[in-house]
């Protein structure tokens, strides 16, 4: 017989895996059309623009080296210098079972109500 726990588990890897490699593989094709479509559509009509990116190459290059710092400095200053992740963080730690189980269970635990806490914390087991 099939355990329904071990089959959740595997599809719940499996999709963690696919999301990330489809973001890994789609990032390339993706960073290529913004910079084409930005070029022809935003730099061509702009005259003021096309002085400084007479070439398609010229705008590539140097958007290919501004973008990624620009990038990592926006997502530091989001993690690091807002509170926008920590509410976002909470909120998702909240929304998840497995967390709040934990939570509960800790507690149990520092009450001194050992068995309680093994008991909530049962479920999550793998074996």
């Amino acid at each position: 017989m099939v355990d329904k726990k071990n089959i959740e588990r595997v599809f719940g890897r499996l999709k963690l895996y696919f999301t990330s490699g489809h973001s890994l593989v789609l990032y390339i094709p993706w960073f290529i059309t913004q910079t084409t479509v930005t070029y022809y559509l935003v730099i061509q009509n702009a005259p003021v623009l096309e002085i400084y990116f007479s070439r398609f190459y010229i705008f590539f290059i140097l958007f290919s080296t501004i973008y990624p710092a620009g990038a990592i400095l926006l997502g530091y200053w989001y993690l690091k210098r807002t509170s926008l992740y920590a509410s976002e963080s909470s909120t998702s730690i909240r929304q998840n079972p497995y967390n709040t189980d934990l939570a509960k269970a800790v507690k149990c635990y520092a009450e001194g109500k050992n068995h309680e806490a093994l008991k909530i914390l049962e479920k999550w087991s793998t074996e």
